[in-house]
């Protein structure tokens, strides 16, 4: 019997013991399991999202349902168990083993990025837009038991600048979410789509003048004239097309979607087309086959869906986009002062989770391919290995396509002095819009589907979006960009009206384009008033094509440098506002 009783008492304390080390394992993982699930779960979401787009099963929506409100959930929770444990991890008379406190705290910060969530999913459902005040207070809760414990354990803690950008950066995230909720409620939308108010014309002036007239006996006649200029023409600010189209192509498709989105989306909140609207919507369509109209409409609804359910609208506008950034930013700077801080005294499991937590971060908000960010890596890393010394670097960095059209093997030098002239003589904002609209006139005539062709493009799109849409980060560079570019689109709309009745294609317009005579320099013909480079560009694009297959080697590695060229030169004010995006900042 005692026997028995010797071996229940070992029993016992097994499983006693078996429990003391369950506890302690879940004092020292419950914060950090919890937001790598989080974590896990947002990746979850930005794979499987966009299915909701394309199936109704039920499984599938399930699915989705479950992982939305689980990341909430389980960010949530992790938020109660910092404030719970907030005097343990936190006292100044409290002294564990090691510092992994100190990671404990830096990774509640974590938990306001994750349920900011990344772009693609805010809402699950409609109703969870008009639930935006619930998020708001909810967004504040969190931030201040966060705030909380970060100024409790701030007397100890070395790592509390990289923590308080995290939080920063936490917040940005956060507040982004809110806003898309809130920019998606019935009652904004409503707000968003409404035209602006329009009174008409002067009755009251109007009628004075008719009395006046007929008093007098002159012979009067009133007519209704409809105002042209004044009509809220959608699709009309596109090319639309001239005849019965036979089949569109998937860029012209999501062209004039776009252009009916913008007018359909007052349906949304029961808004009614007026006649003149009508009267458009009809003849679009009227002028397109059945297939092409399916595909618009579908379109159209992924428009709608992105407006409903996701940050586009947050991330497009401009402050969107200075957020985005600067919560990068903020975690790029908080990221490399840990890579710097001594590891000593930290496990080496949790610094693993740590470095998982920031590069999950960054995985989830960087909007770039993985093909882009690794050919910009590879250009600028052997770019590196050239710059041995300052002097190197300095002319590295100020190439601006110099570097590649030297150092390339197959240009010959005379190919190579033509090219050299377009990024060595022409100032920075001219040998943007000048490699811009060569590269489009390539594009757009050439068959290849080389990743290269692909790259400038992107490079290409982005870089003059930067120029024209974003002038801050450029202002240092930019010239005289839009006086260049104003000039250059009235040349080119004139081009383009000469020539759209005689061409259905927009490729057919194009290599129009590339046909011209350009014996002589425009500059020789129409001076040096207009500033417009359309027919510059149609020049330099006929240089590329005789490259024939290095064309595309060529342009991506000059857009490089173009790119390289402004991240070096952008305002201090510009690097502060947008979280030293320039490198980062790809599309």
């Amino acid at each position: 019997m005692t026997k028995i009783a010797l071996q229940g008492n070992d029993h016992k304390e097994n499983i006693i013991l078996f429990y003391k080390d369950i506890k302690k394992l879940w004092e020292k993982w419950n914060i950090g399991s919890f937001v790598l699930l989080s974590l896990f779960l947002q990746f979850f979401l930005l794979f499987i999202a966009s299915l909701r787009k394309k199936t109704a099963h039920k499984w599938v929506t399930f699915t989705i349902w479950t992982a939305y409100h689980l990341a909430d959930w389980a960010a949530s929770f992790a938020v109660g168990v910092v404030f719970d444990g907030e005097e343990k991890y936190t006292s100044s008379h409290y002294k564990m083993d090691d510092d992994t406190g100190l990671l404990l705290v830096l990774w509640a910060p974590f938990l306001l990025l994750l349920v900011g969530g990344q772009d693609r999913i805010t809402s699950f459902a409609v109703q969870d837009n008009e639930l935006w005040l619930r998020h708001l207070i909810w967004f504040i809760l969190q931030l201040s038991t966060t705030g909380f414990v970060f100024t409790q354990s701030i007397h100890q803690n070395r790592l509390w600048i990289p923590t308080l950008l995290l939080l920063f950066a936490g917040t940005i995230k956060y507040a982004e979410r809110i806003a898309a909720l809130c920019l998606a409620s019935s009652e904004s939308f409503g707000i968003s789509v409404l035209k602006e108010p329009n009174s008409g014309p002067n009755y009251e002036k109007i009628m004075r003048a008719y009395s006046t007239f007929k008093e007098m006996g002159l012979p009067t006649n009133f007519a209704c004239l409809e105002d042209e200029k004044g009509r809220d023409s959608q699709v009309g600010k596109f090319i639309t097309p001239m005849v019965k189209e036979p089949k569109l192509k998937n860029r012209e498709l999501v062209l004039y979607a776009y252009g009916m989105s913008n007018m359909y989306k007052g349906l949304i909140v029961n808004l009614m087309f007026s006649s003149s609207e009508h009267k458009e919507s009809r003849d679009f369509f009227s002028k397109i086959n059945a297939e092409d109209t399916l595909r618009i409409l579908e379109i159209e609804l992924n428009f709608f869906y992105d407006l409903i359910h996701t940050k586009v609208k947050v991330a497009t506008s401009k402050v969107g986009i200075i957020s985005q950034w600067t919560s990068i930013g903020l975690v790029v700077a908080a990221l490399s002062l840990f890579y710097k801080e001594e590891k000593r005294g930290f496990q080496r499991l949790d610094v693993k989770v740590t470095y998982t937590l920031f590069f999950g971060v960054l995985g989830l908000n960087m909007p770039l391919t993985k093909n882009l960010w690794e050919f910009i890596f590879k250009e600028l890393e052997e770019k590196s290995r050239d710059a041995e010394d300052p002097e190197a670097a300095k002319r590295i960095i100020s190439a601006r396509g110099k570097w590649v059209l030297e150092n390339v093997d197959f240009i010959n030098d005379f190919e190579s002095s033509i090219l050299m002239s377009y990024v060595k003589d022409v100032a920075y904002d001219e040998s943007l819009l000048l490699w811009h609209i060569a590269t489009e006139l390539c594009y757009n005539t050439d068959c290849d589907n080389c990743d290269d062709r692909e790259l400038s493009k992107c490079l290409s799109d982005y870089m003059i979006y930067l120029l024209y849409q974003q002038p801050s980060l450029m202002s240092v560079v930019s010239g005289i960009a839009k006086q260049r570019f104003s000039d250059t689109s009235v040349e080119a709309q004139r081009f383009f009206s000469q020539r759209q009745r005689e061409s259905e294609r927009l490729e057919e317009t194009y290599r129009c384009i590339l046909e011209v005579d350009t014996k002589l320099k425009p500059v020789q013909v129409k001076g040096t008033r207009c500033k417009s480079v359309l027919f510059d560009a149609n020049i330099l694009a006929k240089e590329i094509i005789k490259l024939g297959s290095e064309k595309w080697q060529v342009t991506s590695k000059v857009w490089v440098e173009l790119l390289s060229y402004a991240a070096s030169r952008s305002s201090g004010n510009a690097h502060v506002l947008s979280g030293d995006k320039h490198l980062e900042k790809l599309p």
